[in-house]
Formats: C-alpha cells, sequence, structure tokens
C-alpha cells in the first residue's frame, strides 16, 4: 500500500502528453512565457518598487573628533579655540580634504558660528558657558558618499538637512538624531571629565547623557 500510494505520479513518465519533452533520460520542459503579477507569491515585494534603502547597503564613514583646547599647548587660554572665521573656515577645509564624513569637536568655545552655512558640512553647535569654556561642534558632510546600494539598481547616498534633529544641546553635551537612508543611530559628542575627576562625578555625567536621550526615543 505504501508504495502505490507513494507511485501515483508513476504515469507522467509514460503519458502520451510528455513525449515531445523526454531528451534521453530527462524531462525538459519549456519556460514559461508570461510574467507573474506582482505580489502572487505573498512574500515576496515587488522589487521595482523597494526603497533604495531597502535594497541593503554598505555604509563607508569617516570620521573624526578631537579636543580643540588640547591642541592649544601652553597658550593662553583666550586665544585657544575656534574663535574667528579664519579658523574656522580653515578647520573646515581641512576636514574636507581629508574626506571626513562625520566630526565632533569638544572644547571649541564658540559664542558664534561664523561658518554656519559652510559648503561642505551641515553644523550643529552647543555653546559654551559664560565663562567662555567647554562648547560642541558636529559637522555632517554634505558632499561625502555615506552608504551605497549593494542590490538592485546602484544608488549612492549623500546627506541631507533634514535628516537629522537636535535631541540634547548643552555646553558639554551634543546628541543628534540620524535618519537617513541605510543610516539610523544617535550621534553623541561629549566633552567627559577628566581622569582627575572622582568615579562618582564621572558616572553622574554617564549617567546624565542616558537621562538626555528619551526612553522611547525612535531612531
Amino acid at each position: 500500500m505504501t508504495f502505490r500510494a507513494s507511485s501515483d505520479w508513476f504515469w507522467i513518465l509514460f503519458h502520451t502528453e510528455f513525449l515531445p519533452y523526454w531528451q534521453r533520460h530527462q524531462l525538459w520542459f519549456p519556460v514559461p512565457n508570461t510574467t507573474p503579477k506582482p505580489g502572487l507569491l505573498g512574500l515576496q515585494r515587488d522589487q521595482a518598487n523597494l526603497q533604495d534603502e531597502d535594497r541593503g547597503a554598505q555604509v563607508h564613514l569617516r570620521l573624526a573628533t578631537c579636543n580643540v583646547f588640547s591642541l592649544c599647548g601652553r597658550h593662553d587660554d583666550s586665544k585657544c579655540g575656534l574663535q574667528g572665521p579664519a579658523r574656522q573656515k580653515m578647520l573646515l577645509r581641512q576636514l574636507h580634504e581629508e574626506n571626513i564624513t562625520i566630526f565632533a569637536l569638544q572644547e571649541t568655545r564658540l559664542r558664534r558660528l561664523h561658518c554656519a552655512h559652510s559648503e561642505h558640512y551641515f553644523l550643529f553647535r552647543s555653546a559654551p558657558i559664560d565663562r567662555g569654556h567647554y562648547g560642541i561642534l558636529i559637522g555632517l558632510s554634505q558632499t561625502a558618499t555615506f552608504a551605497t546600494t549593494i542590490f538592485g539598481r546602484p544608488h549612492q547616498f549623500k546627506f541631507k538637512e533634514d535628516y537629522f534633529a537636535v535631541v540634547a544641546q548643552t555646553p558639554r553635551l551634543l546628541i543628534l538624531r540620524v535618519s537617513a537612508p541605510a543610516t539610523r543611530c544617535i550621534l553623541i559628542a561629549g566633552h567627559s571629565p577628566h581622569s582627575g575627576n572622582s568615579a562618582e562625578e564621572i558616572d553622574t555625567w554617564r549617567e546624565s547623557i542616558s537621562a538626555a536621550i528619551p526612553k522611547d526615543y525612535e531612531v
């Protein structure tokens, strides 16, 4: 009984309908001359209507970070930082020449951002305290490709201004939400307490970062 139940399909080997498709010991059926409609298989999405970010992408970022004040050596504190349009313009040009995609600077001491509309970067700033200390600057490239699709039609992604939102902004901390094709993340630039601070002070600062990001915040 088991053999007969499993061999009900044997008739296909001898039916005259299939004689034209036999080649030696194999059946060769012609390929379909029609194209199935989108959604015919249910779970398979229509590839033609996929968004670029749904096709899969390779993300390539070149990052840079620096405490500006640490570059001053023993110079006068009042002359350190990124004050002045010449310094800011020079730094942005150098970062662009190095193909930096995202940079974060601490101790910028910028009360005014002279290059607020850089031709190479989208800039976000947190001001220093009243005495002039601290300050954060984040830049995201307008011109560099940050991701490239790996399936489907080739496409390169570049940052746009509406991809970013400021989550938190203090003299020692700047947090951005990045919601772009192929790249969704929380970007944190912070001026942490140095090793001379107590472990409790350092832990408190780290906890303040977590507290600055809403628990239900979606990237």
